[in-house]
């Protein structure tokens, strides 16, 4: 039987981009899906190059009804031991009566329906192969985040989503897959550009992609928390969200976005 493959969606920057490399460093065979088919074709000359490993390119919008199933047709019979579920975006920030319904639709298909269906689809190689699957939520998943009303409710359903597979799966087939809801603060990337905003202008505490990433790697590897936080200003601030009221944490998460 060849090497596993671990899958990666969103991989053609960003944290999807980092956690290619990371995987290949660790010299994991690799399954890039994004949209930007010549960025995936760079990353993936590159890595092979470097790291003498099997990486399969699949150019697609993961937002579209049919990918689940069209992802797994292309992935065949490939043995699948990761899935890195990262791909999503956010709608620019704003008031919800200016946001486009369209867009807003858009980013729904992506951050939860392609989401669920993508774990739902390969969850069963995952069982199978004792392997782990990574839900790239966000820290807008603790709290309603006014400005970012319909990013932070996709990222909450990744969140619980998760969440609940993780406590189901222990129910049934205890330490067989490893789940993980990663919720990263505001990070260095290109996700600012679509959201209209800059990352400077945040006043939360920004975090490098790589940073974002070594921390979700370092927990895969101890399988141990179910929802990994990166940083410490970030852990802290999740604790404190329990000590608050719906309404003030609300009230505290409009003030950071400083919109």
């Amino acid at each position: 039987m060849s090497r596993p493959y671990a899958i990666v969606t969103g991989a053609s920057e960003g944290i999807g981009r980092c956690f290619a490399q990371a995987l290949a460093a660790q010299q994991r065979n690799l399954v890039l899906v994004a949209r930007n088919a010549e960025r995936l074709e760079d990353l993936a000359a590159d890595l092979r190059t470097r790291h003498a490993i099997e990486v399969r390119v699949i150019p697609m919008d993961l937002g579209r009804a049919t990918a689940a199933r069209d992802l797994m047709r292309d992935v065949g019979d490939l043995p699948i031991d990761c899935v890195i579920n990262n791909a999503g975006f956010q709608v620019p920030m704003g008031p919800v009566r200016e946001n486009d319904p369209a867009t807003v639709r858009d980013m729904i298909a992506l951050n939860i329906v392609a989401v669920a269906e993508v774990a739902q689809a390969f969850l069963p190689a995952l069982v199978k192969t004792r392997g782990t699957l990574v839900n790239v939520a966000s820290h807008a998943a603790f709290q309603p985040v006014p400005y970012m009303a319909a990013y932070a409710a996709t990222k909450a359903y990744v969140l619980h989503y998760t969440e609940a597979l993780n406590a189901e799966l222990a129910d049934s087939n205890p330490g067989a897959v490893y789940v993980m809801a990663l919720c990263p603060g505001a990070t260095q990337t290109r996700f600012w550009e679509r959201s209209a905003s800059k990352v400077e202008e945040t006043r939360f505490s920004v975090m490098s992609p790589e940073a974002v990433v070594a921390t979700a790697m370092s927990a895969m590897r101890k399988r141990r928390r179910s929802v990994v936080i990166p940083g410490v200003v970030l852990n802290l601030a999740t604790l404190a969200l329990r000590f608050g009221t719906r309404p003030l944490n609300a009230a505290i998460a409009k003030r950071l976005v400083g919109h």
